[in-house]
């Protein structure tokens, strides 16, 4: 039985990398005394996946884990077996059985999309339509052998708009193009000639989305389960 879970992470939980919340998913399927399957071999692990890492300092209410049972189980008892073992910060907002043809989670995505606050208005409304205006937006990045390289991220930003008091995005995200906030705020700050502040920006992932089409939310299956 393969299960997607949707689940948030906020609160004090933000400051945690991925391989620590890994780990803190591993301790709750324990806890949680769900029959997971396990992989074959000398170190035999629980058979699970996340799919897109969340970068630190940002929260979320849209993240994605895949998991496989060995034995059928009610989606609403997995979501209270889970959730009575979650430390604060971290909790499963719904889970659906997916069919085995599938693809996971992490293969699937292709799009995020991020709401963002400012502690200082330094980014307008006016100067953010310019931007996004632009053909090409390069920035300095580094390819796997450690060179660094112009790389234009205008294909991976979906949208770019203000909406009240809030900076909404949708950007590329996996492992074929990957986008990040920072990188937008980045070439925001140069764009209109003022210091990048990291921390002037609080940011929140709202949902991840599948490659298909219309940007559907990865908590709706592709595939029909039989």
């Amino acid at each position: 039985m393969k299960v997607r879970l949707k689940f948030s992470k906020t609160g004090a939980l933000k400051f945690i990398g991925h391989l620590d919340l890994m780990r803190t998913f591993q301790k709750i399927f324990r806890q949680a005394e769900l029959p997971l399957a396990y992989s074959e071999g000398f170190n035999p692990h629980q058979i699970f996946s996340i799919a897109a890492p969340l970068s630190v300092g940002v929260t979320s209410d849209g993240e994605y884990l895949d998991m496989k049972l060995v034995q059928n189980m009610d989606t609403q008892i997995i979501v209270d077996h889970i959730n009575s073992c979650c430390p604060n910060g971290l909790k499963i907002e719904a889970a659906v059985i997916i069919d085995d043809r599938e693809p996971s989670a992490m293969a699937s995505v292709s799009a995020a999309k991020y709401s963002v606050i400012q502690e200082e208005c330094v980014l307008t409304k006016e100067n953010i339509a310019e931007f996004a205006l632009q053909d090409n937006i390069i920035i300095k990045k580094k390819n796997k052998k450690g060179v660094i390289k112009d790389f234009n991220i205008k294909p991976g930003i979906y949208s770019l708009v203000v909406e009240e008091n809030k900076i909404i995005m949708t950007l590329a995200t996996g492992s074929t193009f990957n986008v990040k906030p920072d990188a937008i705020f980045s070439a925001l700050c140069d764009f209109i000639g003022v210091s990048y502040n990291p921390f002037n920006y609080k940011v929140h992932r709202e949902d991840l989305y599948h490659s298909d089409a219309d940007f559907i939310p990865l908590l709706v299956p592709i595939e029909p389960v039989f």
